[in-house]
This record gives C-alpha cells, sequence and structure tokens, in this order.
C-alpha cells in the first residue's frame, strides 16, 4: 500500500475523534456522524436538478477528481457530508437530496413499501432514478470542470443501491464507486453493460446487517468479479451502519485511486 501525505492522515485522524457511529433503518433517516465542532461548510451553489451540499478540494487542481455520495431511504443531503473532512483532499465532495421527500428532512431516492421482511420497490422507478443520477453528474462535471477520469461516485442504503446500480448500467462513464451497506437488485444485472474500461469499486456490509441482507452483497460482488470488475470487499461485525473501521477503509481506498 502507497503512503499518503501526513496533512491527508492527519485530516482522517482528526475527522475520526469527532465521529460516531452513523445508522439507519429504512423507516427513519440515517443519523449523521456527529461532531463537537462546526460541520463542514458547503459553498453556494447555482441552479440545480438536486439540492446539494459540497466541498471543495483543498489542494488545488484544476480538474479534480470528484467524489459525489448519497444518502440512504429517510435521511437527507447533510448526513453523508458528515464525512467531508475525512475525504481525501483531492476531491470535491457533493452531497444530493434525493428527489421524494417522505416528511421534513427526510428524503428517498425512489418509492420503497414493506411487505413482511422485505422491501419491494418499482423496477421503472429506480431505472429512472439511474438517469436522474446520471443527468446530475454531467451537471456537475461541467460546472466545475472535473477530472472526466476521476468520477466517483458512493452511498450508503438505499443510496449505494442507487450508485452502484447507475456505475453498471454506464460503466465507461464511472471511475469508480463506493457501495455502503447496498444490494444488488436483479434488474440491474439483467442490464449489465460491457466495457473495457470498468469502475473499480469498493464494497461493505456488516455481517448483523438486518436491513439489507449480506448473502446479496456477498454473491453480488462474486458476480461483478467473475465480471472483470475490480472488487475491493470488506465485512464487519456491524449491523445496518457505517463503522469507523468501514470510513477508514473507505478513505484509504478513494486516497489510493487518486494517488
Amino acid at each position: 500500500m502507497q503512503e499518503y501525505n501526513h496533512k491527508t492522515i492527519f485530516i482522517f485522524l482528526f475527522s475520526c475523534l469527532l465521529l460516531s457511529t452513523c445508522k439507519q433503518t429504512p423507516q427513519r433517516p440515517a443519523a449523521v456522524i456527529q461532531s463537537e465542532t462546526p460541520q463542514e461548510q458547503s459553498t453556494p451553489q447555482e441552479q440545480s436538478s438536486l439540492i446539494y451540499e459540497v466541498r471543495q478540494p483543498t489542494l488545488s487542481n484544476k480538474q479534480p477528481p470528484v467524489l459525489i455520495l448519497l444518502h440512504g431511504y429517510g435521511s437527507n443531503e447533510k448526513d453523508l457530508f458528515s464525512f467531508a473532512p475525512a475525504i481525501p483532499e483531492q476531491f470535491l465532495v457533493i452531497c444530493p437530496q434525493a428527489p421524494i421527500q417522505l416528511a421534513d428532512n427526510k428524503y428517498s431516492w425512489f418509492t420503497l413499501n414493506r411487505q413482511q421482511t422485505e422491501f419491494k420497490y418499482n423496477a421503472d422507478e429506480v431505472l429512472n432514478t439511474l438517469q436522474l443520477l446520471r443527468n446530475f453528474i454531467q451537471e456537475i462535471k461541467t460546472k466545475y470542470k472535473v477530472d472526466k477520469d476521476g468520477i466517483y461516485i458512493g452511498g450508503f442504503s438505499q443510496g449505494a443501491i442507487t450508485t452502484l446500480s447507475t456505475a453498471l448500467l454506464f460503466p465507461e462513464e464511472i471511475s469508480g464507486v463506493v457501495c455502503l451497506s447496498g444490494a444488488l437488485y436483479p434488474e440491474i444485472k439483467d442490464k449489465l453493460q460491457k466495457s473495457s474500461n470498468l469502475p473499480r469499486l469498493f464494497m461493505s456490509h456488516g455481517t448483523q446487517d438486518q436491513v439489507l441482507d449480506i448473502q446479496n452483497i456477498d454473491s453480488a460482488q462474486q458476480f461483478l468479479k467473475d465480471q472483470g470488475y475490480e472488487v475491493t470487499y470488506k465485512k464487519y461485525d456491524a449491523a445496518h451502519t457505517i463503522t469507523r473501521q468501514n470510513l477508514s477503509d473507505m478513505v484509504n481506498w478513494l486516497a489510493i485511486q487518486v494517488q
């Protein structure tokens, strides 16, 4: 593993001291990782198809890589934006708000209906959401003039499902994906697009997850490896949550991608 510069390590360790665990169930918003100091300040945005928070890269680069992070079901754009201080300084960090409002400050990327022990979704609605995200990525690329070979997307839970699916359907447009406690829907497997330039994948899951069964992502990561994807897969003794170790592993993976 390559070494990181001291500033990157300091930012990550400092933020980890301030972070608590991020948890979510599909019935309520994800609890943002709280800090006792003020949150990362966002830059005012121009009109966009989605509301979002943004952290500019702190390492000067005319064409920076971008990391777009999607929150889970019932949360909002400020949730994963709490990770911004820990993200490597090369990245422009964008955290959009999902388009479907469930209640005050609670949003969803597509409709989920709970039926006994599983959640039902409409495949066509999911595909429409993927196109929405694809369009948003194009807006960000144009507005911020980011590195076209440095497009990273990721998310937690429903946000992870959405970003992983988008990358698999439009592989030539994405450089890498962070899939935190997500899943791979069978409809996406059936529409998997071939490419000579596949995005790299970081996938993680809790072995005690009672919201999204780890068996789905276990089989998904092996399926994707068989399809030629480069997959880094991590398991944690945890429920449906992002642990500090999970965050650390994600940040390390992202740092390696941009070195």
